[in-house]
């Protein structure tokens, strides 16, 4: 919701599981009631500190010396933020480790028995978040815009809170509900690290899987994998540590004999993860974090029924990963792809290419215009020609051209440029190499030619060339690169940046030529 917060809490529903891989495990939910109950107040609280906080946002944008012009933005965005706050006191209460728990509860996450108990422990979080969000209204009063005669009739709340009880149910229509939603499954990745059990709904990753810790600069130790980037990591075996507590409570090591055989991420049935989904979903004000995992061969036709029937099921929002899609730190023990062949192609006599023209710093400190001629080869770099734009003179309207390959000049092959200005006009340049004349630059071309013409990816090229130690944006080789990098098809991954200067997140990639942060939006050019 605009201007709303995201206020989170979860309850880790592994702690609720008694005799835990033995004959007779049992969830304690007359414990979880309680706890969900509390855990909803504290959420309450949640909201007061945020606005206490807000509160001091704004008194200090209210003291600042500025005009008020200035702090007009600011302070408008704040104040939305906190009138949304005030109205609605919006919370997030969810749960984590629903994995472990079928597993504890010697259940097969996916199976007919674990959907029916999943959806019994969501019914269970949503009766003890609404019956405390109302006892919350009763004490403390009901968010500001409650309304029950816009509400009565609603088929989420009806369900819901008839589910809570009679007593309830007087309460939500004489003194009505403390916040306007309550619940969400977030995808809990840190959160589940530190209680060491599955993120969220989700199943297991890996039972066991191998992890890539990066070796910083100076780090003597051995590195055990060093990437196409020359970064080199450490690699470690990691085994998921509620497996490790089954092995200790069965005495059993075989993991076919385990409630987990066949229960992680990647076995899980799709259909079975889409009825999962859609049994929380029943009990869930928000939307779900849930990951469906594709194999790497699913089709197109494939993804497309599963969003269908996640639709159809009533999940309010759905993610499909294919396996492979997407390059991490997860490293399972699959056979190495085939490596890509990069042989060069016979060039055609005739090249189309894309012309663009820059303004660079001359050796004399004085700017100069440049001509730089991209030769496009299915629809790639494939050469790249560049000098001094005074000894050849292309009108401004021309965007494209041919480069014709003209044979050998004195042991050199030479190129022609022909230039199409009109529907019956050209113009042709005869060799083009001859006529930019400077020999480093020229070298530097080649080099680059080189690289493209074998297919080496245009973003790995880009950020090589702007690794140079030299702030000037006009320079030779920065100038290369604001044209090379506009041929990076957008969502392609950065072969450099890691993480995202702004929010730390790993989801960098291309956007109209600059490496842009899919979470938070930065960009970097």
């Amino acid at each position: 919701c605009a201007y709303d917060s995201c206020r989170l809490m979860v309850i880790n529903l592994a702690s609720f599981v008694k005799q835990a891989f033995e004959d007779c495990p049992i969830f304690d939910f007359k414990r979880f009631h309680d706890v969900t109950m509390k855990a909803q107040r504290l959420m309450d609280d949640l909201v007061d500190l945020e606005l206490e906080a807000v509160d001091k946002i704004l008194a200090k944008i209210a003291r600042d010396e500025l005009p008020d012009y200035v702090k007009q933005v600011e302070l408008d965005l704040w104040q939305k933020i906190r009138e949304k706050c005030v109205k609605g006191r919006r919370t997030g209460l969810g749960i984590t480790g629903l994995g472990d728990t079928l597993a504890m509860l010697n259940l097969k996450y996916g199976s007919s028995r674990s959907i029916n108990v999943t959806e019994k422990i969501y019914k269970a979080l949503a009766v003890g978040a609404h019956t405390s969000s109302c006892v919350l209204a009763a004490e403390r009063g009901a968010f500001p815009i409650f309304d029950y005669d816009l509400e009565k009739d609603h088929t989420y709340l009806k369900r819901v809170i008839k589910a809570c009880g009679e007593v309830v149910v007087g309460m939500w229509e004489t003194t009505g509900r403390r916040n306007i939603a309550l619940t969400t499954t977030a995808p809990v990745g840190s959160g589940s690290t530190m209680t060491q059990t599955t993120s969220g709904i989700e199943p297991a990753f890996l039972l066991s899987y191998k992890r890539r810790r990066k070796l910083v600069p100076g780090d003597d130790r051995v590195p055990d994998f060093e990437d196409e980037m020359g970064d080199k990591w450490q690699e470690y075996t990691v085994y998921h540590h509620n497996f490790k507590k089954w092995m200790e409570v069965t005495g059993k090591e075989s993991v076919e004999e385990s409630p987990y055989w066949e229960a992680t991420s990647n076995d899980v049935d799709w259909l079975q993860s889409v009825k999962i989904q859609a049994a929380a979903q029943k009990w869930i004000d928000h939307s779900i974090s849930k990951t469906c995992n594709l194999p790497a061969d699913a089709t197109k036709e494939m993804v497309s029924e599963v969003y269908f029937e996640a639709w159809k099921a009533g999940c309010k929002g759905f993610t499909v990963y294919r396996d492979g899609c997407r390059a991490g730190v997860l490293v399972t023990t699959e056979e190495k792809k085939a490596e890509v062949d990069r042989s060069v192609v016979k060039r055609p006599k005739v090249l189309p290419c894309d012309i663009h023209t820059l303004n660079v710093k001359g050796t004399d400190g004085n700017r100069e215009s440049w001509l730089v001629l991209v030769g496009i080869r299915n629809d790639k770099p494939y050469e790249v020609f560049c000098g001094v734009s005074q000894q050849i003179e292309v009108p401004k309207k021309a965007k494209t051209g041919f480069l014709i390959k003209n044979g050998k000049k004195g042991g050199v092959v030479t190129y022609n440029l022909n230039v199409p200005i009109g529907d019956d006009d050209e113009i042709l340049f005869r060799d083009v190499v001859t006529l930019f004349a400077n020999p480093a630059q020229g070298a530097f071309t080649r080099t680059l030619s080189l690289a493209l013409r074998h297919e080496i990816p245009i973003q790995f090229v880009v950020e090589q060339i702007q690794k140079e130690k030299n702030d000037d944006m006009f320079s030779f080789s920065k100038c290369l690169a604001r044209v090379l990098k506009t041929y990076i098809p957008d969502g392609t991954k950065s072969a450099s940046a890691k993480v995202c200067d702004a929010c730390g997140s790993d989801a960098l990639a291309y956007l109209e030529g600059c490496v842009t942060c899919k979470s938070c939006g930065w960009g970097k050019c």
